[in-house]
């Protein structure tokens, strides 16, 4: 959440790139990650239904450009 800038969380993707992290509904920082990628952070609203959000990271030298779900 962006009120303290507390981890709320941290996960790993699942074999399609998808993953879920619990969080209340507010603003939160979301930074992902992946070896051989640029890291990347985007701010999301979260309604009191919970988000759905794509990140595309993209590649630090080579290689191609990698959906993260």
């Amino acid at each position: 959440r962006l009120d303290g800038g507390h981890q709320i969380g941290r996960t790993r993707t699942d074999t399609d790139g998808g993953f879920t992290l619990p969080a209340r509904p507010g603003s939160a920082l979301l930074i992902a990650t992946a070896s051989g990628h640029a890291p990347r952070a985007e701010t999301l609203t979260i309604g009191a239904g919970g988000t759905r959000h794509d990140v595309v990271l993209e590649p630090s030298g080579r290689g191609a450009r990698t959906p993260v779900a």
